[in-house]
């Protein structure tokens, strides 16, 4: 159990050294609680549940971003699940004036499982619309992010490393990645804590890349269940 931390970590210490040198550097607090409603069985084409997200973000100057993601889960076999969702975002820009995103997406997530380990692959392709004073954008957006965690039958603590792309479908391309390195307490049959490190990198319009340090803290609660599925849950924007 020891070796896995410790190869995450030289993993994405290393992958840190070929980044472009930074244009700045943020260090943020992101905090997301996720809840999993039972809404039947699983037969029939009704989905198994219904997921809500809230994520908050804070940063120096306080509350940087707001967040609520609501929408059902199909569990369509052990290895393939897939959400819909609407989201909405309330996020400060420069002047601190908080302005409005709202999204829908498809998520398929496949996972596998090999022993103590499960692997999951989470695709997202996101549409967007945000509202800038009169002005308003349309965009969209697919996601990828690869998540390893070692789970072993029993284990309280449930060590985890993730990697996501962000591209930009609309123009911008590869904009943004995030490098996640965390571990998860059980703390129920239906409740995970987790608490992590996050390397975020972003591309801005005038072509450099900045990149920002995270603290990570999320809740996760499911229905007793659906507590096999707990190593793989994973909020975020």
């Amino acid at each position: 159990m020891e070796l896995f931390p410790r190869f995450a970590v030289l993993a994405i210490a290393a992958a840190a050294l070929f980044y472009p040198a930074s244009a700045r550097a943020d260090v943020q607090s992101w905090n997301g609680i996720e809840v999993r409603l039972p809404l039947s069985t699983g037969e029939g084409p009704f989905p198994e549940s219904l997921r809500f997200v809230t994520d908050a973000r804070y940063g120096a100057e306080g509350l940087d971003q707001l967040s609520f993601r609501l929408g059902p889960l199909w569990e369509l076999s052990p290895h393939l699940m897939v959400g819909m969702h609407v989201s909405t975002f309330a996020a400060q820009e420069t002047g601190g004036i908080f302005e409005q995103e709202h999204r829908l997406d498809l998520e398929p997530t496949l996972r596998l499982q090999w022993g103590a380990f499960t692997w999951s692959d989470r695709n997202r392709l996101e549409y967007r619309y945000h509202q800038s004073g009169n002005a308003s954008k349309e965009s969209w957006r697919y996601r990828n992010q690869l998540r390893l965690s070692y789970a072993p039958a029993g284990a309280q603590w449930l060590p985890y490393a993730s990697d996501e792309v962000l591209v930009d479908l609309s123009g911008a391309g590869l904009n943004q990645n995030r490098a996640n390195l965390g571990v998860g307490r059980v703390l129920s049959d239906s409740m995970r804590l987790d608490i992590g490190y996050g390397y975020r990198s972003r591309l801005s319009s005038g072509g450099a890349w900045s990149h920002d340090h995270l603290g990570l803290v999320s809740l996760f609660i499911a229905p007793k269940r659906a507590a096999v599925l707990l190593p793989s849950l994973d909020p975020g924007d």
